[in-house]
């Protein structure tokens, strides 16, 4: 018996756990209160089988955990949904939890599309860059509402393989030794480690810079700057000078 209120840590025994010898049976006590409940560890990787067992723990990391960030919008059962349609990234997300060297772009290829499917099943491109214009433009979605970058992704994608594969993959050693974060997706701020989000600038930061100085060219027409990012015109020229 495995006592525990964390869903990082049910994933965890759930993806090892046919790395435990004599592990036949195993019940997990899960939740508090009225939320309590008995997951029997054992019946859900036998009904998930060898293929989507290893790969529970980077689809947990990719959608969403305590560690790492999640796609605006989407859930878990909306995720596992769609990788029951588009069972390629089953297999991407075990490529991932083996902790390969470098990850191929096959695989960051595949984890796009899936990501474009978790925002618009019907969508035929596969790429998250073309899909953002594509659902933006024809869908009318919120910003916040279309896929992530590429950029973006790419750099969800080392995190989710750093915490998944190395962190949660390594749990049943007693001593595992960590390769440095720095090429994982996170970078050193004042002495301690961020996630690295992307590696473009914000949106609204270029169009400032393209606004202004469209305006500076005029000189006077400050009609676009204060209409299309709701800023004084002259604190704007003032930052695109300095």
């Amino acid at each position: 018996m495995i006592r525990t209120c964390d869903t990082d840590v049910v994933v965890i025994i759930l993806s090892t756990l046919t790395s435990i010898p004599l592990a036949h049976e195993v019940w997990i006590s899960f939740g508090v209160g009225s939320h309590h409940r008995y997951i029997a560890a054992h019946t859900i990787t036998a009904t998930l089988g060898p293929s989507k067992t290893p790969a529970l723990a980077v689809f947990h990391a990719f959608t969403g955990s305590d560690t790492t960030s999640f796609c605006a919008g989407i859930g878990k059962r909306t995720a596992w949904k769609t990788s029951d349609v588009f069972p390629d990234v089953t297999d991407a997300f075990s490529l991932l939890a083996d902790v390969p060297p470098s990850i191929l772009e096959s695989t960051i290829e595949v984890l796009e599309k899936y990501v474009v499917l978790l925002y618009d099943r019907t969508c035929q491109l596969a790429a998250v860059n073309e899909a953002r214009q594509h659902i933006f433009a024809r869908r009318s979605r919120a910003l916040e509402n279309i896929p992530p970058t590429q950029a973006a992704l790419k750099q969800h994608i080392l995190l989710t393989a750093y915490q998944a594969g190395h962190f949660w993959g390594k749990s049943l050693q007693k001593e595992p030794i960590l390769p440095s974060p720095e090429h994982s997706g996170w970078h050193q701020s004042n002495c301690s480690w961020e996630p690295k989000w992307t590696t473009i600038g914000q949106a609204q930061m270029f169009i400032l810079d393209s606004v202004v100085t469209s305006s500076l060219a005029s000189w006077g027409d400050s009609y676009s700057v204060r209409d299309t990012l709701g800023v004084n015109c002259d604190l704007g020229i003032r930052l695109n000078i300095y």
